[in-house]
């Protein structure tokens, strides 16, 4: 399994950009394998970000077409928007107790 954590401003993937992105400064991918052979999990973690969460989630629901993959978006008590812009779509939201999480 690949776990990319989006953090701070959101990467902004094509479909065929996903393993040739530096994904939170954690590592860089870029190899071919079969996708249907790759399960991944974007996490993104906010605090609000509702300029931004739309473009973010949209751009990650593409990177993972075709492979078995999942978005969480992990929400640090937002007291904007985040929440009602990312419900919108078919990802899993977490809300933290304290923003300071």
């Amino acid at each position: 399994m690949i776990i990319a954590f989006i953090t701070k401003k959101c990467m902004m993937f094509n479909e065929s950009s996903l393993f040739s992105y530096k994904l939170a400064g954690v590592f860089y991918m870029n190899t071919k394998v079969k996708t249907s052979d790759i399960s991944i999990t974007i996490v993104i973690k906010a605090l609000n970000e509702e300029e931004n969460i739309e473009k973010c989630i949209k751009s990650s629901i593409i990177a993972l077409k075709g492979f078995n993959g999942k978005i969480i978006l992990v929400d640090s008590k937002s007291d904007d928007k985040t929440i009602d812009i990312a419900k919108k779509y078919p990802i899993k939201i977490i809300q933290l107790k304290y923003k300071k999480d």
